[in-house]
């Protein structure tokens, strides 16, 4: 074997054994996220690869102008908190995936650009280090939309349209009240009529008695 052939060997086995970083098809996530009116976002990364363990997962804002990445969210680091940044589990029975929240999103943080990475530990014990194609935030539909587009007038709510069983029932109630006048109207006559009859006076009419003492003329008409 020959001095180039061994060093061509050598160099292939460092490279295999030396931890890989490079960004790939093993980190998948979504290139853009909508934030919300309120300034919530929410960011998913998985781990497609066959590994062995997932050793440690990360948040990481990239800068466009000089591509300087930073860490915003570390798993088991108190900067998520202090950055409005809380990751979970998606499935805890599957520990490849992983969601980040990202809460009070202002403008300037929308010209940034936003990657999951995960460094994990293989079948062979060798670590690896993976990195998801940058993702994008882009503000919500609504507030981009606010104040753009006048909001349309309200329509016309339609005439209420009438109810047969009510126009039935009104019939019903007025025929009743018309019942009730016309008996408390006959009780009314038949009463007074009665009180009429019972305090009826007859007074007999009698002949006036002769005086005693009359004069003459009067029984003879003089």
């Amino acid at each position: 074997m020959t001095a180039s052939s061994f060093n061509l060997i050598l160099t292939l086995c460092l490279s295999l054994n030396f931890p890989r970083s490079h960004g790939g098809t093993e980190v998948v996530m979504r290139r853009s996220r909508t934030v919300s009116p309120d300034g919530a976002a929410s960011i998913s990364c998985e781990c497609t690869a066959e590994i062995k363990k997932v050793e440690d997962v990360r948040l990481n804002v990239v800068s466009p102008a000089d591509k300087k990445r930073t860490v915003l969210c570390q798993k088991g680091s108190n900067s998520c908190h202090l950055r409005n940044i809380y990751m979970m589990l998606q499935n805890p029975e599957n520990p490849k995936k992983w969601l980040f929240f990202m809460n009070q999103v202002e403008a300037k943080d929308m010209n940034l650009t936003y990657e999951c990475e995960f460094t994990v530990s293989s079948a062979d014990g060798l670590h690896h280090t993976w990195r998801g194609e940058p993702a994008t935030l882009l503000q919500g539909q609504e507030e981009a939309e606010k104040g753009c587009t006048p909001a349309p007038p309200p329509s016309p709510s339609p005439a209420p349209q009438p109810d047969p069983m009510g126009w039935v029932l009104i019939a019903l109630l007025a025929l009743l009240l018309l019942c009730i006048c016309v008996i408390v109207h006959l009780c009314v006559r038949l009463r007074k009529r009665k009180e009429e009859y019972d305090s009826g006076t007859y007074v007999i009419m009698r002949k006036a008695p002769l005086l005693r003492n009359a004069p003459a003329a009067v029984y003879c008409g003089n």
